[in-house]
């Protein structure tokens, strides 16, 4: 691709930061832990294997709120999912092709009826725009979005966290035609690996993490039509998203 189409891309996607860390007023309030009898619930906004999100407001303002279900079929699963969402809270995540983390019901561990408290940044993502055939997704736009994946990727990846669950309907599109990845269920810290990886090291095992090669991961996680071949293939030759 030319650099000067590139170029074009960025200077008219609409936003002020896109591809930059949020600043000043664009910054997300946190709002740590809340009780439940704080967050008034609004509309359903989606449901998925552990649990169902709605618009909430919470201390007066507009938020999304995960409500994880009390039973699901593999409760390991669910308090895994619920850990992971609480570490990319404590991480602070503040990027505009980002969806940052809030709060919480609980921040320590998975308890019964545990919710997150995420941003609200609209009800569309883009598996519902690629769906619609009255949306047209022109060249440029389509730059665009692949642009602000790539930067949103990148800014967890500087962070050393890994997202495992990259698909359309895990992109939200703002009211300003901004992309923002969100859902952190599957996440995953590869300092956790790299840490591991040394004590293995140290007390010999020159085999390393089953999976783990350096700072590469190779896991199956994540929606299946989406998974990378070479994690398909158990190959950990890219970084995983």
């Amino acid at each position: 691709m030319a650099a000067d189409t590139l170029l074009h891309c960025v200077s008219s996607t609409p936003g002020r930061y896109i591809g930059s860390p949020l600043t000043g007023g664009d910054t997300p309030v946190r709002c740590g832990r809340v009780s439940q009898d704080q967050i008034i619930l609004g509309k359903l906004l989606g449901t998925g294997g552990f649990g169902r999100v709605y618009v909430a407001n919470v201390r007066g303002r507009t938020v999304a709120v995960k409500m994880y279900q009390k039973h699901t079929a593999n409760p390991a699963a669910t308090r895994k999912s619920y850990n992971n969402e609480l570490m990319a809270f404590r991480l602070g995540l503040k990027h505009c092709n980002v969806v940052s983390v809030l709060g919480a019901t609980s921040l320590h561990d998975f308890e019964d009826d545990s919710w997150i408290v995420m941003e609200y940044v609209g009800e569309r993502n883009l598996q519902a725009v690629i769906n619609n055939p009255e949306e047209v997704i022109d060249r440029n736009q389509r730059l665009s979005f692949a642009l602000q994946i790539a930067r949103a990727l990148q800014y967890l990846h500087s962070i050393n966290l890994v997202h495992l669950d990259l698909k359309p309907a895990n992109l939200l599109l703002t009211s300003d035609g901004r992309l923002r990845l969100a859902d952190f269920g599957n996440c995953h810290l590869l300092l956790q690996d790299m840490a591991r990886e040394r004590e293995r090291e140290k007390e010999g095992d020159a085999g390393g993490l089953r999976g783990v090669q350096g700072s590469w991961r190779c896991e199956l996680a994540g929606t299946l039509a989406y998974r990378a071949p070479e994690l398909l293939e158990r190959r950990a030759t890219l970084p995983a998203g």
